[in-house]
């Protein structure tokens, strides 16, 4: 495994990444704040035929505000730039 390096402020951190499945999810559970933490739980939601349907959590986030913050801000960046990708191809299909 090849080992990448982060560099914060003025020192070298390793990422470790223990193959940790990835998960869709559909459904925030919990947002919250506590003593200056924020808390965001995320489930993914399936309906097998007339069964009641299931909400199962994914993954339990806790994180400063100034995480939080930032990835507010990476999020906002990312729709933006896919809002963007989707009109300009809705543009050019309409003028085709």
């Amino acid at each position: 495994m090849t080992e990448k390096i982060f560099t914060i402020g003025d020192k070298e951190w390793v990422l470790v990444d223990r193959d940790v499945a990835p998960h869709f999810v559909d459904l925030l559970t919990e947002v919250r704040q506590i003593d200056g933490l924020v808390y965001l739980t995320f489930a993914a939601t399936t309906v097998d035929g007339q069964n009641t349907g299931e909400v199962q959590v994914a993954a339990r986030l806790r994180m400063s505000l100034r995480t939080a913050q930032f990835l507010r801000n990476m999020l906002a960046e990312t729709i933006e730039g896919i809002v963007a990708q989707e009109e300009a191809e809705a543009t050019t299909r309409s003028i085709q």
